[in-house]
C-alpha cells in the first residue's frame, strides 16, 4: 500500500512507535507497520482518523475494539498490546501478522481446497468459541478481518463492532451493523445478535472459500441484506460439482435463516467439521443432517410443465460425491438343490470348510498386524485445562499435567500434549498435557523521583514497557517521576506496561520569547522541558524571511500550563501589497519598501487635479500576495497642456507655478521609469 504524502510515515508516534509504512486504510482508521522502540518488536498501529476524534460515538467504538480484543488472549485472535492518545487522536497498538487477509488468499486462488477450508474454518471456530465463552460476539466476521500468516495460522481481528454481553450502548435498536455480504438474517433486520450470528457469517466465509464467490451480491447493501433474509442459499455444489456432500451440508446448516436451525454454538460446528475431516461419509452425513434436516436435504421436487395437480414429495437417495464409498449390493445366490447323491459327489463339501478356515486366518492376521491399535487422540492444544481434561476423559483417556511459563498463552491453557492431537493411542492410555502458568512474574524496579529518561531506560532493561503522562507538581522537579503503577517491588508479568506520572514542574510556566527564531528552533524549545507545549504553526504574510516566527498566541511572558497548545505565526515568505493610492511618491515608496518590496515608478496623465503628483494606482494592485523582494510599479499622476476655456483649440503652455485649470487633452501625459 502506498504511503505517499502520509505525514506519519518516518515519524516516531507517541514518542515510542517508529512508523515504517502504511499497510491498511479504512473508513475509521489507518493501520501502520511500526517498530516499538521500547520493546524492540514490530507492531501494527491503528490510528483513528482525526475527523472522528471529536465524535464521542466513534471514539467509544474505536476504544471498545481495544477493550474487547485485549480480553481475548488466544492463538487465533490478533493480540492487542496497548492503546493511547497522541497527535490529537487515538490509537491501538496490536500484534503484527506477517501475511495476507483470507479475502486476498481466496481471490488469488479463486477458491481453496477442501482441506484448506476445513483447516481455516476450524481455526476461525476456535477463535469464535473463545470469544463467545468470554461473552463477546464479533458481529463482523468476514475474510477481510481474518489474517493468514506465513505459517498458515489464521487470526481474527477487528472487534470494532463486537458486542460484549449487554455492554453495547452505541447501536440503537433496529440499526444494522456489519458487512452486507456476510450479514446474518437477524442482523440484516436490525434484530439482536448472538453467537449463532457469527456462525452464519462464518458459513458465508466457508462458502466463499469453497466457490471463490459470496452466495449473495448486488448493487447495494440493502439489496444484498434482503437476499440474506428472503432468498434460499444457492448450493455451493452447483458452482463446485466435486464438493463433498458433508462439507456442503455443514455450510448450508451454518447458513440456515432461522437461528434455531443453525449450529447452536461453535462447538457443535467444530464437531461436524471434525467428522467431515475424518472422512466417514455415511456417519458424518447422518450426524450432520439428522432427522428432518436429512430428509429435507434428500428431498428432490421436480415440477411438471403445465401440471395442475399436486406432485407428492418423495425422498430420494442423495447423489454420491467425492469421498463417498459406494456400497456394493449383496450378491444374490440362487437357492441350491441338494440331494444325497449330489452331496456325495460335490467337491465343495471339502473346499468350503477350507475356504472358511482361510478367511478366518486372514482376518486374524489383519487384526493382529494391520488393524488400528487405538483411538485418535483429540486435539486439545489451546483449550482451558478443565475443558481439555473433559474431552480426553470422554474419549477414554487418562490425563496427567505439567506446567511451564508462557507469554503467549493465558493461565491454565493447554500449550502442548503428548501424544499429539490426531495420533492414535489405546483406550485408557495417559495423555500428558503441558499447561501454561501464565507469563513469568518479576519485580518492578522502583523509579520514583528518577529523571524521566533514567526511569524509562531502567524499566526497559528490566523488560517492561512504559507509558508517560504529565502532571504539575510543586515539590518534584520538572522531568522527574512523581509516581508509578505498578509500584516498585511489585511482582507482575513481563508484558505489563508501567505507567509513569512525570512532573512538569510548577503549575504554570511563562511562555518564552521565540519571536525572531526559526520555526524549528522555536518548536524544539516549546515542546521540550519544562514547557511540553503542543505547538501549532500557521503561515502569515510578513516581510521577515520565510520560516521566521513573527508572533505567538499566547504572547511571550503569558502564563501557560505545561502541555497546553501554543500557536506560532510563521512568515510565509510573502506579503500583501499595501494600498498606496493617493500618497505622494515618497510616501508610497516608503510604505512599499517597509513591506519588503522593490519599487518602480511611472507617470500617467490624469484629469483629476487632486491626483497630480499622487499615486493613481499600483501594479500588482493593493491586497495581492507577492513574494518578498518583488517589484511593485506605482503610477504618479502628471499635468499637461491646458485647453483654454474660450474654445480656440490652441494649447497654452503651462506656466510654472500657474494654477492648473480647464481640461487636459487625452494622451498629453508622459512616462518616466525609476
Amino acid at each position: 500500500m502506498t504511503t505517499i504524502n502520509d505525514p506519519l510515515v518516518g515519524t516516531t508516534y507517541d514518542r515510542r512507535y517508529r512508523i515504517e509504512r502504511r499497510i491498511g486504510a479504512g473508513g475509521m482508521a489507518n493501520v501502520y507497520l511500526a517498530e516499538d522502540e521500547t520493546l524492540g518488536r514490530r507492531v501494527a498501529i491503528k490510528v483513528l482518523h482525526q475527523r472522528y476524534a471529536e465524535d464521542a460515538q466513534f471514539v467509544e467504538r474505536f476504544l471498545r475494539e481495544a477493550s474487547a480484543a485485549a480480553r481475548l488472549n488466544h492463538p487465533n485472535i490478533v493480540q492487542v498490546y496497548d492503546r493511547g492518545q497522541s497527535e490529537h487522536t487515538y490509537y491501538i497498538a496490536m500484534e503484527y501478522v506477517d501475511g495476507m487477509t483470507l479475502k486476498e488468499l481466496v481471490q488469488r486462488r479463486n477458491g481453496l481446497t477442501e482441506q484448506e477450508v476445513l483447516a481455516y474454518a476450524r481455526q476461525g471456530l476456535h477463535a469464535l468459541r473463545f470469544a463467545h465463552r468470554n461473552g463477546i460476539v464479533h458481529r463482523d466476521v468476514k475474510p477481510h478481518n481474518m489474517m493468514v500468516d506465513t505459517d498458515g495460522r489464521l487470526k481474527i481481528a477487528d472487534f470494532g463492532i463486537a458486542r460484549a454481553g449487554a455492554d453495547s450502548g452505541l447501536t440503537e435498536a433496529g440499526s444494522i451493523v456489519g458487512t452486507a455480504q456476510y450479514l446474518s438474517p437477524e442482523q440484516a433486520q436490525g434484530h439482536d445478535v448472538s453467537a449463532t450470528s457469527d456462525v452464519y457469517s462464518l458459513g458465508v466465509v466457508m462458502y466463499e472459500m469453497v466457490t471463490g464467490r459470496v452466495p449473495f451480491d448486488g448493487d447495494s447493501p440493502v439489496n444484498v441484506a434482503l437476499q440474506h433474509v428472503k432468498d434460499p442459499v444457492p448450493h455451493p455444489s452447483t458452482i463446485k460439482p466435486a464438493l463433498s456432500q458433508p462439507l456442503e451440508s455443514i455450510i448450508l446448516k451454518a447458513m440456515e435463516k432461522d437461528p434455531a436451525h443453525r449450529y447452536g454454538s461453535a462447538d457443535e460446528m467444530l464437531a461436524d467439521l471434525d467428522r467431515a475431516r475424518e472422512g466417514s461419509q455415511t456417519q458424518a452425513m447422518t450426524q450432520i443432517l439428522g432427522g428432518a434436516a436429512a430428509q429435507t436435504a434428500a428431498t428432490r421436487v421436480t415440477p411438471l410443465a403445465g401440471a395442475t395437480q399436486v406432485t407428492p414429495i418423495i425422498p430420494q437417495p442423495m447423489p454420491m460425491r467425492r469421498y463417498e464409498t459406494p456400497v456394493a449390493p449383496e450378491p444374490a445366490y440362487p437357492a441350491a438343490r441338494f440331494d444325497e447323491d449330489q452331496t456325495k459327489r460335490s467337491p465343495w463339501r471339502w473346499l468350503l470348510p477350507l475356504l472358511v478356515v482361510l478367511l478366518l486366518a486372514g482376518a486374524l492376521v489383519w487384526f493382529l498386524l494391520l488393524a488400528p491399535k487405538g483411538d485418535p487422540v483429540p486435539d486439545v492444544v489451546g483449550q482451558p485445562l478443565g475443558e481439555a481434561r473433559t474431552d480426553l476423559e470422554a474419549a477414554g483417556f487418562k490425563v496427567t499435567t505439567s506446567t511451564e511459563f508462557s507469554d503467549a498463552e493465558p493461565l491454565n491453557t493447554v500449550i502442548d500434549q503428548d501424544p499429539g492431537g490426531g495420533d492414535e493411542a489405546e483406550e485408557g492410555a495417559t495423555i500428558e498435557l503441558t499447561v501454561s502458568k501464565g507469563p513469568e512474574t518479576i519485580d518492578v524496579p522502583n523509579v520514583e523521583n528518577s529523571p524521566r529518561k533514567v526511569a524509562v531506560d531502567r524499566l526497559k532493561a528490566a523488560g517492561f514497557a512504559s507509558s508517560v503522562t504529565l502532571a504539575a507538581h510543586e515539590d518534584v522537579g520538572p522531568g522527574r517521576v512523581i509516581s508509578q503503577d505498578p509500584a516498585g517491588g511489585q511482582k507482575v508479568s513481563r508484558d505489563t506496561t508501567v505507567k509513569l506520572v512525570i512532573s512538569s514542574g510548577p503549575k504554570t510556566q511563562d511562555v518564552p520569547q521565540v519571536i525572531g527564531d526559526s520555526v524549528e528552533d522555536a518548536t524544539a524549545e516549546l515542546t521540550g522541558e519544562p514547557y511540553n507545549y503542543e505547538v501549532q504553526a500557521e503561515a502569515v504574510p510578513s516581510r521577515e524571511p520565510e520560516g521566521t516566527v513573527v508572533g505567538s498566541d499566547p504572547a511571550p511572558g503569558s502564563p501557560l500550563e505545561p502541555g497546553n497548545t501554543i500557536v506560532l505565526s510563521v512568515a510565509s515568505g510573502q506579503n500583501t501589497v499595501p494600498d498606496v493610492s493617493g500618497l505622494s511618491q515618497g510616501e508610497a515608496e516608503a510604505s512599499l519598501e517597509k513591506q519588503g518590496f522593490s519599487v518602480s515608478v511611472e507617470t500617467e496623465d490624469t484629469q483629476d487635479p487632486a491626483l497630480v503628483d499622487k499615486v493613481i494606482r499600483s501594479d500588482p494592485q493593493s491586497g495581492a500576495p507577492q513574494d518578498l523582494g518583488a517589484t511593485v510599479t506605482i503610477y504618479i499622476g502628471t499635468g499637461g497642456p491646458v485647453v483654454p476655456d474660450d474654445g480656440t483649440g490652441e494649447p497654452v503652455p503651462e506656466t510654472p507655478g500657474a494654477e492648473r485649470s480647464g481640461r487636459r487633452e487625452p494622451g498629453a501625459g508622459r512616462r518616466t521609469r525609476r
